[in-house]
């Protein structure tokens, strides 16, 4: 079975994007206070350190958490002060089947015994808030030598193919076991986890969520977990609440092919359905959302597999309540049927995405009865993929003009009558109704993946420019054009056209250009070679003369390769057109163009010009940040 194959988690999963590091990190998460910790124990020591305030402590040890040499000494003084480093240390931690993640694996299953035996002594479980499960594919290729050897190594043919599944199999086992025993831990000798991020792509049992709904963590990613079979999730294999606040949900039914058994071997736990009980994804679902609902505020679900399995995710006949769920994010998931939109759109929510693609006969009734969404804040529609779902949505759009926060697209390659973003959204966008949005994002299409379907090069109309300049509330914008998957940038962009229409919005802090593109050579212009833009690099002259343009920014322009020169001259390029924009923006703090990411430093008093600074050393598509940005961003990623 295919997602049985430990050989698949020993490869480096592909990405389109090809840099993509500003704006990822997060703020370190805070360690849990000693009280905590010590799970009501006494301090030992007499120390007047230890007798601060819990919370003062807890800023001494916030100081102290990224000093590791610092937090080794401290944990030599004495037990209290052992727990103090711990709580730093262990704060969060990733099981990525290292020697050292197996090492904590045993100490905290001794643990785990310890609490069965009502053991005093303080633990490393009681200090984890966050746990990450996440194997590398370097460690698992290390414990799995010999399968690694007989597939991608030297020797690999020399192996039967007896032989290399046999391997297989051992190495499948060896990971379930591993995997059961973190399941163990997770629910029995973490006390005050909060959050759990499951990202093994590997097949899971009923145990999994027996195990898991039992933790004390609030807050779960369940990404790309696929599962032996749709269970049904109630008691006794699952408590009757699950009181998750956060879901991050991105499951789906194994693959499997012809010669596959049905399911892999699995027992029925705990009294729990047997195995020709029926089932489907829509009674997963279900049964997980009825343990959980009413305590959801956040959801993101997720279906990456539309073409398989049921047509439809359905509720049944009675639609779930979710009382405080204030975030649905629905962009992945296409399968939704009416019970479903109704469901969450009766929630009191703030913030919405609907999916990229969606049957419009399953949204079209939610949608018009819902009435208005009073605390509405953020709204998503992705990417309008025709005339029906711009008409669907743009009634939607009307009846909600308080939002503060609205991100739209069409189809990469919409042309013509198919560019509804501008002949049927942009015309609603008056400042005199939407004057609370604060925040926009538009990307255009006009774009192809072949020259037959005419230019590759795209603009975006005038006559919108014009429209969004009238947007003066706005604080935030962002702009894109053209093919968004994978490595094509096709918006030859117009930077005098744009600030043309755009210096009105002299509130705005933040500026995105994605997938600009532009033509210096005359002839790239004339072969419509505006994909190549990043990848041909051309050096000349002027690229020369420009790279020298910043010196203050270079330590040597000597010996350098023509990559380099071209890199430093495309630089100091969207240096000059940031400066041009923070001349006439105001307020601007940050813009994006060409792929860097600047800042604005402004003299105290004004009284010397604006000017903008790389804030990356090589170019960086933002693709992370502008989606936590310009889209709905989880709590808890």
């Amino acid at each position: 079975m295919l997602d049985r194959d430990i050989s698949n988690m020993m490869m480096t999963p592909f990405s389109g994007i090809q840099n993509d590091q500003f704006g990822k990190e997060r703020n370190a998460r805070l360690p849990l206070l000693l009280d905590r910790v010590m799970e009501g124990r006494p301090h030992k020591s007499e120390s007047r350190l230890l007798q601060l305030p819990a919370e003062l402590l807890g800023d001494i040890a916030d100081l102290l958490a990224n000093d590791k040499r610092t937090l080794a000494s401290l944990a030599l003084v004495n037990s209290d002060c052992r727990q103090l480093a711990r709580s730093c240390q262990f704060a969060e931690f990733c099981f990525d089947y290292s020697p050292q993640a197996i090492g904590l694996l045993h100490k905290l299953l001794n643990e785990c015994l310890e609490r069965q035996n009502s053991s005093r002594s303080p633990t490393i479980g009681s200090c984890i808030r966050r746990v990450i499960i996440a194997a590398d594919v370097q460690w698992m290729a290390r414990r799995n030598e010999k399968l690694y050897e007989s597939i991608w190594g030297e020797t690999s043919s020399q192996f039967t193919r007896e032989e290399r599944e046999l391997l297989r199999e051992e190495g499948s086992k060896q990971y379930e076991a591993y995997r059961n025993y973190v399941l163990q831990v997770i629910s029995g000798a973490m006390p005050n986890l909060e959050y759990v991020g499951w990202y093994d792509r590997y097949l899971v049992y009923e145990d999994f969520f027996a195990l898991l709904s039992r933790s004390s963590a609030q807050h779960l990613i369940l990404h790309r977990v696929p599962l032996n079979q749709p269970y049904i999730l109630e008691p006794p294999v699952t408590p009757a609440t699950w009181p998750l606040r956060s879901l991050s949900l991105n499951v789906r039914e194994a693959f499997r092919f012809e010669d596959d058994a049905q399911t892999a071997p699995e027992e029925p736990l705990m009294g729990g359905q047997s195995q020709d009980t029926p089932r489907s994804m829509s009674l997963f679902y279900a049964t997980l959302f009825q343990r959980c609902a009413p305590t959801l505020e956040f959801l993101k679900w997720s279906d990456l597999s539309p073409g398989l399995g049921e047509t439809h995710f359905s509720f049944g006949d009675t639609r779930i309540s979710f009382p405080r769920l204030r975030t649905a994010d629905l962009l992945y998931q296409s399968k939704l049927d009416k019970t479903v939109f109704a469901s969450f759109l009766d929630a009191p929510l703030r913030h919405l995405c609907l999916p990229n693609h969606f049957d419009v006969d399953q949204l079209m009734e939610p949608l018009a009865t819902c009435g208005t969404l009073h605390h509405l804040e953020t709204l998503l529609f992705p990417q309008i993929n025709s005339g029906e779902n711009a008409s669907l949505l743009q009634p939607f759009l009307a009846r909600h003009p308080h939002i503060n926060k609205l991100t739209m697209g069409e189809s990469g390659e919409a042309r013509g009558d198919d560019q509804f973003l501008s002949s049927q959204i942009i015309p609603l966008l008056r400042p005199d109704t939407f004057g609370n949005l604060r925040s926009l994002s538009l990307a255009f299409g006009d774009g192809s993946y072949s020259a037959e379907r005419g230019p590759r090069s795209t603009t975006i109309p005038e006559s919108s420019l014009e429209a969004i300049g009238k947007l003066v509330s706005l604080e935030q914008l962002c702009l894109s054009a053209g093919i968004r998957t994978g490595w094509r940038t096709q918006w030859l962009i117009n930077h005098d056209i744009l600030r043309k229409y755009l210096v009105g919005l002299t509130k705005l802090k933040k500026l995105a250009f994605s997938r600009d593109t532009y033509s210096p050579n005359p002839i790239f212009a004339m072969l419509d070679e505006v994909d190549g833009y990043y990848s041909m690099r051309n050096v000349g002259r002027e690229q020369k003369a420009a790279a020298r343009a910043r010196p203050e920014l270079d330590d040597s322009h000597d010996g350098l390769a023509g990559d380099e020169i071209w890199e430093r001259a495309h630089r100091n390029l969207m240096l000059d057109e940031a400066d041009k924009y923070a001349a006439l923006l105001p307020d601007l703090e940050w813009i994006l163009c060409g792929q860097r990411p600047m800042g604005v430093r402004r003299s105290l008093g004004g009284g010397g010009p604006a000017r903008a600074f790389p804030l990356t050393k090589e170019r960086d598509e933002c693709y992370t940040f502008l989606q936590r940005t310009f889209g709905i961003d989880s709590p808890v990623d």
